[in-house]
């Protein structure tokens, strides 16, 4: 691979050895792999590029994989000694915390972000969650563009991993960043403004100004403007432009290698008047400042590594290829974060950037199109779409969005702060461009693929490149085809069904999937139960469905549901419906009987489509679904005691779904149903005492009780009384609140396997540092 790559040297009086960091910096990221992936992914990797690297014969590069290994293991270390100091502050904490006002984001009564809490060498940076008890309070917290200092009192405690399986993972997202607590506050006792600033502390109250005057400019100029100058996106970002993440054009929004180029190019010019020397030394430090203006991501992070670079080395007359550029600012990103590499951003940023490299000679839209087949592995472990449109939006799009959209942005910024006209018409034509890529993003085309897994992922990528390069382009060609055709039939056709209770909470939802997903089946969808509230205390709605059980679905490649079963009107089991009925094709929408003509509940159905709405009661047969259905009796009006109650047969063992059944209606069941027995029990209420009367789990005899209940939810769910029961009679609990997210794995007439832990996710092999 080398020696292809050998064409991409500089000419000239460029040095260039072999492209000598190319390897060591492969080498570093075997070694993450190793200790925070897949350590046997790990160690074939890093077996590989050994193997490679013997074969240059050049002793150089085994000196240089050798000290930077030193470095990256002293890093680790270093890492893991500061996360095990960060356990020390666990528990009660009463103290004051800062907060840059960049840095936190107000949501209703809801204030959350990063702080520091301690001061000095202890001092340690978590994230936080707030209730803001009052409007003034609000508002004060609002117009700060000063670091703020609040006395708190409330718990330290480690952030929490992922539940649900494909979930995203909080808790890696933060230990890249050395954050590995949480503080729960329980009441804000002192606000106060810190006059005494650092020089960062200086460039995030810059930024927090820059975001203040933002919010006078139009709607579309003002969210342009914040995402690509400040890095910073409000929460009507996504709504207002769904086009912008289905498209697949999130790059460019976030801040990196080409808004550094633009940067550049306008301090040369503004510069040009001065010394050469002068002027890149100036150079090399407003980058360092836009770092943390822009808000230190780590997309940015390689941009600016790779062009402080550059600019040094034209700053020491020293010339250095394009792929040792990137090869170093790797390897100086997993120093300073060793496991960044498992962040998407920063997976985008470096596919993308090493697709620049070896596209160097191409023209405008081969270049396009092969950067979107490389990041296409990319988007697909990670987001699990991928629309067809976008490969041609990309083609058309990042050139209008590069030579216009771009300039008018800081044109239009520009116009405002120096008060001149036309920012009406700017903000016009952005307005029309983003209603261009929200129009297109509806368009027919969005294929939901699924996670191909991480080892499938990198052959996928790597196949790529390798066709890139052009060796053995044809067959290789056949080969990518081949390999993405098999991964979309494993995902799309698996040869096991499942039963999986989703943990959402306080609230019920199940995924029961048959085996080749002849009947995908979600019964109850989860939801949050609301409470009035005052105007100033409200926030965002948001369905929780859309990070837990849909992702899920989507993960595995399923974007139509065969039938959605509701099993009563309470919002915890039917809240999230509206996120099904927009994200997902549903094709019958079961309720039992009555509740189909239930004000409350109908207002949920105007949120989305579905193709029937289907009554049911026991005494019906004719319905699709793979259940058989026990109650209710008669039509009713969707309360508790007229609950779905769902049977079937899955994996060889005999299941029973419940809802809210109150116990009067349990005893009415079972004497509709005298030889009633099952193998695995939903229990009913989340264990509430209403439910599970000890007749009723006596005569169905269950193995295994499965609840879903939230931790330390108002309600004590489980109840003691009903767990008791199920101990007597030897029923084994499964509990949300314990395992999370519940999965029983079955193949066509076998008994299947249940797995209750997050790490038990299929095809995942954990590093030796496992997170």
């Amino acid at each position: 691979m080398s020696d292809k790559l050998s064409k991409y040297a500089p000419s000239g009086d460029w040095i260039y050895v072999s492209n000598i960091m190319f390897f060591p910096a492969l080498f570093l990221l075997a070694t993450s792999v190793l200790l925070y992936g897949n350590w046997k992914l790990g160690t074939v990797l890093i077996s590989v590029i050994l193997i490679r690297t013997f074969r240059l014969k050049t002793n150089w590069v085994w000196i240089v994989i050798l000290l930077v290994l030193m470095g990256y293991l002293l890093a680790v270390r270093n890492n893991n000694q500061q996360l095990e100091v960060q356990k020390q502050i666990i528990g009660n904490y009463e103290g004051n915390l800062t907060i840059y006002p960049d840095a936190y984001q107000v949501k209703g009564n809801l204030l959350t972000g990063k702080a520091q809490v301690g001061k000095g060498i202890k001092q340690q940076t978590v994230t936080m969650l707030a209730t803001i008890a009052k409007p003034e309070e609000q508002q004060w917290l609002l117009a700060q563009t000063k670091p703020v200092q609040l006395k708190v009192a409330g718990v330290i405690e480690p952030i929490k991993k992922p539940t649900n399986f494909n979930q995203f993972n909080p808790q890696l997202f933060y230990k890249v960043q050395n954050i590995s607590n949480q503080l729960m506050v329980g009441r804000i006792i002192k606000f106060k403004n810190i006059n005494r600033l650092s020089w960062s502390a200086k460039i995030h109250v810059l930024r927090s100004r820059f975001n203040h005057y933002c919010q006078q400019l139009p709607t579309y100029l003002k969210i342009y403007a914040l995402g690509l100058i400040s890095g910073y996106r409000e929460a009507d970002f996504y709504e207002l432009t769904p086009g912008v993440s289905q498209l697949g054009l999130l790059h460019i929004f976030s801040i990196s290698g080409m808004h550094v180029a633009y940067l550049l190019t306008l301090l040369d010019y503004s510069l040009k008047w001065l010394p050469d020397k002068l002027k890149l030394m100036l150079e090399v430090i407003i980058l360092i400042i836009y770092f943390v203006f822009a808000g230190a991501a780590v997309g940015l992070l390689r941009a600016v590594l790779s062009a402080e670079i550059k600019t040094g080395c034209r700053l020491f007359n020293y010339q250095i290829s394009p792929l040792d550029i990137w090869s170093i600012t790797l390897m100086i990103n997993l120093i300073l974060f060793p496991a960044a590499f498992f962040l998407l951003a920063c997976q985008f940023s470096y596919a993308l950037s090493f697709g620049l490299i070896l596209l160097r000679d191409k023209g405008t839209i081969a270049k396009t199109v092969w950067l979107n087949l490389l990041s296409l592995p990319i988007i697909l472990e990670n987001i699990f779409e991928w629309h067809v449109l976008s490969l041609l939006v990309n083609i058309l799009i990042l050139p209008i969005f590069s030579m216009f959209i771009m300039p008018l942005v800081l044109l239009g910024v520009g116009l405002s702060f120096l008060r001149l006209p036309g920012l009406v018409t700017i903000n016009f034509v952005i307005g029309e461009f983003n209603n261009s890529l929200n129009f297109i993003s509806q368009l027919p085309g969005m294929i939901t693929f699924g996670k191909p897994g991480l080892i499938n992922s990198l052959i996928l990528f790597s196949l790529t490149v390798a066709l890139i390069i052009k060796k053995r382009a044809k067959f290789g060609t056949i080969l990518l085809i081949f390999f993405y055709g098999v991964c979309f039939i494993r995902i799309h056709y698996p040869i096991t069904g499942e039963v999986t209770m989703f943990d959402v909470g306080q609230g019920d939802s199940f995924l029961v999937r048959t085996p080749r997903n002849k009947s995908v089946n979600i019964i109850d969808t989860g939801g949050k139960l609301t409470f009035e509230t005052q105007k100033w205390q409200q926030r965002t709605p948001s369905y929780q469905a859309e990070r837990t059980a849909i992702n899920y679905l989507k993960s595995i490649g399923i974007q139509t549901i065969d039938n959605v079963w509701i099993s009563h009107q309470d919002a915890d089991h039917c809240g999230d419906l509206p996120a099904y009925l927009q994200k997902l094709h549903v094709n019958n929408l079961m309720v039992p009987a009555g509740m189909e003509a239930n004000p409350k509940f109908l207002r949920r159905l105007k949120a989305g489509q579905f193709t029937h709405l289907i009554p049911i009661t026991n005494q019906m047969t004719n319905y699709p679904g793979p259940f058989e259905c026990f109650h209710p009796f008669t039509a009713g009006e969707g309360k508790n005691e007229d609950s779905l109650v769902l049977g079937g047969t899955f994996g060889r063992q005999k299941w029973l779904f419940t809802g809210d059944l109150d116990r009067s209606n349990e005893l009415q069941l079972l004497n509709r149903y005298p030889q009633l027995k099952v193998d695995i029990l939903k229990v009913g209420h989340h264990g509430s005492k209403t439910a599970s009367d000890p007749q009723f789990i006596k005569q169905l005899n269950p193995k295994v009780a499965w609840i879903s209940a939230g931790k330390r939810n108002r309600y004590n769910h489980p109840n003691r009384e009903t767990l008791t029961t199920l101990a007597k009679n030897n029923v084994e609990v499964m509990n949300t609140q314990q395992n999370g997210m519940i999965q029983y794995s079955y193949k066509p007439n076998q008994v299947g396997t249940i797995k209750r832990d997050v790490k038990q996710r299929r095809d995942v092999t954990h590093g030796l540092l496992n997170f």
